[in-house]
């Protein structure tokens, strides 16, 4: 009604209803038309639209907002800084994410670890950005914030297009001196980037020590004795297969192995979550199968009612380990059961 004019907790309210829903532009139009009236929205108004542009991955529209607010006020914060970051970091513009980086210190205001973990995220999706990476995990330091294990995930992550593996293993030490520990997609982030690095001896022995500290598991809980790999991504199976088959060669003292007396059963999934719809480990383990191993080894559907799951013949391991049990293949394998990764 003419003469009424609604306060900043109703227009922070309105915000949030259009956040809710990912309204950007509602949210814009309605802090636009609050612009000029007695009670113009305040920081945390302009916090709300900023974070829903973010959400809406709207980065040009954040990116302007927060412009406006530099220019005209209310002077943003470490939260609108954070926001528009994490809108360029979503939409794969990692030099504006910098440049709003770079903007905020200008103005001294003052980065959180959101702001870097954000930030070596926006690297990693430049396609491998590293020494970016890098430098901002020293940046990071510099401001004495601690990383976090998110922190490490993306660092991980930001290595892995370019195949960093020595500086990924060099971040093992750092991660141990900040009381950190990997959690599962951390291990598995590690062991993907090695394995695709041709350092598969690597990749069983990080893919072992994951095991240890009981955050990877190939074994699956259902089914007795069987392989559950649908959780892990590709590489990370492909590595978690060649550990189970070299266990069984080497019957390690300590921990589970299978007996090749018995079929090995695969739970590799339908491929109902992944694009297509389609199978993507069964293939990928085909090949690996008859690729890597001598002689060849075969993937078979399961029989009975084992959907999603695939057998390698008792037979086949069999002959598999009775043509592997070698000096040569025993040393190559006990050296594999090494947890020191810098060897």
């Amino acid at each position: 009604k003419a003469g009424l004019h609604p306060d900043q907790q109703s227009i922070s309210a309105a915000i949030g209803a259009c956040t809710q829903g990912q309204s950007w532009q509602a949210a814009l139009t309605l802090l636009g038309e609050r612009r000029v009236g007695p009670e113009r929205p305040d920081l945390v108004c302009h916090n709300g639209v900023v974070s829903v542009c973010a959400k809406a991955q709207q980065w040009s529209q954040a990116v302007a907002l927060l412009a406006g607010m530099q220019a005209n006020g209310p002077a943003p914060d470490v939260i609108s800084y954070n926001s528009t970051i994490a809108a360029c970091q979503t939409a794969h513009r990692w030099q504006e994410a910098l440049g709003v980086f770079r903007d905020m210190q200008t103005l001294t205001v003052q980065p959180t670890i959101v702001t870097y973990n954000t930030l070596i995220h926006a690297c990693w999706r430049a396609g491998g950005f590293w020494e970016g990476a890098l430098s901002l995990l020293g940046g990071l330091r510099a401001k004495s914030l601690t990383p976090t294990i998110k922190t490490y995930g993306a660092l991980l992550a930001a290595l892995t297009p370019q195949a960093r593996w020595v500086e990924a293993l060099s971040l093992l030490g750092g991660l141990e001196d900040d009381g950190l520990a990997l959690d599962s997609m951390g291990w598995g982030t590690l062991v993907a980037l090695l394995y695709a690095s041709g350092e598969l001896e690597h990749a069983k022995k990080a893919y072992r020590l994951a095991q240890d500290a009981k955050v990877l598991t190939p074994w699956a809980k259902r089914e007795r004795g069987g392989i559950d790999l649908h959780g892990h991504v590709v590489l990370t199976a492909l590595t978690a297969l060649h550990v189970v088959l070299q266990d069984m060669l080497m019957r390690p003292t300590g921990r589970y192995f299978h007996e090749p007396s018995r079929d090995l059963l695969l739970v590799l999934g339908r491929g109902t979550n992944s694009a297509g719809g389609r199978p993507i480990l069964a293939p990928q383990l085909t090949t690996l199968l008859r690729k890597d191993f001598d002689p060849p080894l075969d993937l078979v559907p399961a029989t009975g009612n084992f959907i999603g799951a695939w057998v390698i013949p008792s037979g086949h391991l069999l002959r598999w380990a009775a043509a592997n049990r070698s000096g040569n293949a025993l040393r190559s394998a006990a050296g594999a059961t090494s947890t020191d990764l810098s060897r």
